[in-house]
C-alpha cells in the first residue's frame, strides 16, 4: 500500500477506536443514569465543572470494555460482549511505539513491559500491514454493531 492511502487507513483504525470508546462511555453513563441526556454532550469550557460520570472517567479503552461485558452478562445478552483485546491495540498505539524500518509501510506496533532491573521484555510487536488493517476495521465494525445492539435492548424508544 502507498504511504498516504496507508496513513489514511491507519487513521481510520485509531478513529474506529475512539469512537467506540465514546460509544462505551455513552452506553455505560446511560446505565447509571438513565435519565440522563441522549444528545451529543454540548462543547465543554475551560474549567467547566462537571459530575463524574462514564463520559468524564479516566477509564480506559479496555477497562470500559470489560465494564460493558460485565454490564451484558448480568443483564444475559452474553452474546454482544466485545473482545477486551481491542483495548489492547488502543493502549499500543497509545503508549507503545510505532517502528519501521525505511519511512515506508508497513509499520511494526511494538510495546514493552515496564522496567524490571534494568530490562524489558516485548509485549506486542505487530506487523500493521493490509491485512492488519482489514482485520482491525471489521472487529471494530463488529463491536460497533453490538454496542448498538446493546443499546438497543435497554433503551428500545430511542
Amino acid at each position: 500500500m502507498e504511504s498516504e492511502p496507508y496513513a489514511i487507513a491507519v487513521g481510520k483504525v485509531v478513529l474506529d477506536l475512539k469512537s467506540l470508546e465514546f460509544a462505551l462511555r455513552r452506553f455505560l453513563d446511560y446505565l447509571d443514569m438513565p435519565d440522563s441526556a441522549t444528545s451529543a454532550p454540548p462543547p465543554m469550557a475551560i474549567d467547566q465543572v462537571l459530575p463524574s460520570s462514564a463520559l468524564t472517567s479516566h477509564a480506559s479503552l479496555g477497562q470500559l470494555i470489560a465494564k460493558f461485558n460485565e454490564s451484558v452478562t448480568e443483564a444475559k445478552h452474553g452474546a454482544v460482549s466485545l473482545d477486551p483485546t481491542l483495548g489492547d491495540i488502543s493502549d499500543t498505539l497509545a503508549d507503545g511505539h510505532i517502528w519501521g524500518s525505511a519511512p515506508e509501510p508497513p509499520l511494526r506496533m511494538v510495546a514493552f513491559s515496564t522496567p524490571r532491573n534494568g530490562l524489558v521484555s516485548c509485549i506486542r510487536d505487530e506487523l500493521m500491514d493490509d491485512a492488519w488493517l482489514d482485520t482491525q476495521a471489521r472487529r471494530l465494525r463488529e463491536a460497533h454493531t453490538k454496542v448498538a445492539q446493546a443499546g438497543q435492548e435497554i433503551q428500545p424508544d430511542r
